[in-house]
């Protein structure tokens, strides 16, 4: 670059093209931001959880990405970690359950 060439671009639109996608990034993180303060952590969580599992879904199917081996492979190991994670959830909040009964009896 030399020093008296456009920061942004040689047209002047391409200025105006970097701003705007300033405003087209952040107007949906702060849509995003308002709607979680709306709705209960339970259902970000479980909205947060599956959001990578929807938007591959959604890159086969409706893009025609391709699923390769490579790919299955990371996706197996991505719901094998979730599930021993869900596991341990469920073996905690049992747990708990448990160990309240026995304190109130």
């Amino acid at each position: 670059r030399d020093p008296g060439d456009p920061l942004f671009g040689p047209e002047p639109y391409h200025f105006w093209l970097v701003l705007v996608s300033g405003a087209v990034t952040a107007v949906p993180l702060l849509l995003f931001t308002e709607g979680a303060r709306r709705l209960p952590y339970s259902t970000i969580g479980i909205l947060q959880f599956i959001a990578p599992t929807i938007q591959f879904l959604m890159g086969v199917f409706l893009f025609g990405e391709i699923f390769t081996p490579v790919r299955a492979f990371a996706f197996a190991c991505i719901w094998s970690a979730m599930a021993i994670y869900i596991y341990a959830l469920v073996r905690r909040a049992r747990k708990d359950r448990v160990s309240l009964v026995k304190q109130r009896a």
